[in-house]
């Protein structure tokens, strides 16, 4: 539970105490650093600067991390990251043994 808690503390600092605030854009287990009973936040290769952002369309993005409704109309909000958030607390839990949303294609996942 403290890793989760700590990861939920790095997204706050982004969020609501750096301003501009960052979208981290991209929050999974693969991008959280541990070491030292610390977990930072990493790989900010797909983060942008404020609390809107909106693309034309999906490329390269990781969707089993994405909040539905960011998928179905391609908008990033804070409340992005925090969805991915629960994924990466399901990642933590589940020791990730298996990919979030495991048996489903890319197709079932994304809303119509």
């Amino acid at each position: 539970m403290e890793l989760c808690t700590q990861a939920a503390w790095g997204m706050e600092y982004l969020h609501h105490t750096l301003n501009p605030p960052i979208m981290h854009r991209d929050i999974a287990a693969r991008n959280c650093l541990y070491g030292n009973e610390k977990v930072k936040i990493s790989d900010f290769g797909l983060a942008k600067t404020g609390v809107f952002f909106q693309v034309t369309q999906m490329t390269k993005a990781p969707i089993r991390w994405l909040a539905p409704e960011t998928l179905k109309d391609i908008i990033y909000t804070p409340k992005t990251d925090v969805f991915s958030y629960g994924v990466l607390c399901w990642e933590i839990f589940t020791d990730a043994k298996t990919e979030p949303y495991a048996g489903m294609t890319a197709a079932e996942f994304v809303p119509k």
